[in-house]
């Protein structure tokens, strides 16, 4: 239980620090400077991942607590 707690918490903190990597690509998307595709791209693949991870963590938590 508490391991589960520390999982969402990491994963919480993981997420506040992709929004605020993408804080300043959104600023340079909205001032379109030259280079900012690429960083689109990176910063839209690391959220698909982080997404990702967390939907596997919902599940594995959903079986666990199942399972009990």
């Amino acid at each position: 239980m508490m391991l589960d707690r520390i999982g969402l918490i990491i994963a919480a903190l993981f997420v506040g620090g992709i929004v605020i990597f993408l804080l300043p690509i959104i600023d340079d998307v909205m001032n379109a400077e030259s280079g900012t595709t690429f960083q689109i791209l990176l910063a839209v693949g690391v959220l698909a991942g982080v997404i990702s991870f967390i939907r596997k963590q919902k599940k594995n938590l959903i079986s666990k607590a199942l399972t009990r």
